[in-house]
């Protein structure tokens, strides 16, 4: 008689119904991610997956769970944080090898510049503005994924909105008094 795969294992420790047990892993992959980013991690999909990952190969050997496979489950997930902890992510170095511009005769004082952005931003819709903060400041990847398109089409919206900027700059750099 055949052994049942380690797909049908793992789902049956979740719940004896597959489509049931389904649910039960998108919800507890969700719950493993939460976890993961309420902890500060920078990526809390693959350390669920890694979590994941482990608790399926353990299901290699029966498992004698007191306190179900949830439980057991975030265990594992407790101690992948741990060797995160102990481990931390390198921080990438400094480029060094493109030295900032140096300040020409009609360099700008920050306070100009400053002003100046907030000018051009100004002349793009709040669907836009919001569209760049977030381009600027989040994952690109999630950011394309929770507006529904690919990463590429959220990179061609992005050189449209820079485009305008640009334009509206005379072309350049955004310069103070430039006309549109």
């Amino acid at each position: 008689m055949n052994e049942p795969d380690l797909d049908t294992v793992f789902l049956s420790y979740l719940d004896p119904d597959p489509l049931k047990a389904a649910e039960q892993y998108l919800a507890l992959r969700k719950r493993l991610i939460l976890f993961f980013r309420s902890r500060g991690f920078s990526d809390p999909e693959d350390l669920a997956d890694e979590v994941v990952l482990r608790a399926f190969n353990k299901c290699r050997q029966p498992l004698e769970l007191e306190s179900g496979f949830a439980a057991y489950v975030f265990g594992i997930a407790k101690f992948v944080a741990m060797e995160k902890y102990k481990k931390p992510e390198p921080e990438p170095l400094p480029d060094l090898e493109t030295p900032p511009p140096a300040p020409g005769p009609n360099a700008m004082l920050p306070p100009e510049m400053m002003i100046a952005l907030k000018e051009h931003l100004e002349r793009l819709t709040p669907a836009e503005r919001s569209l760049l903060v977030g381009y600027v400041s989040e994952d690109r990847a999630r950011l394309a994924e929770s507006l529904g398109m690919s990463s590429n089409a959220l990179r061609v919206k992005i050189s449209r909105i820079r485009d305008k900027l640009q334009g509206a700059s005379g072309g350049g750099s955004l310069k103070k008094g430039a006309n549109a």
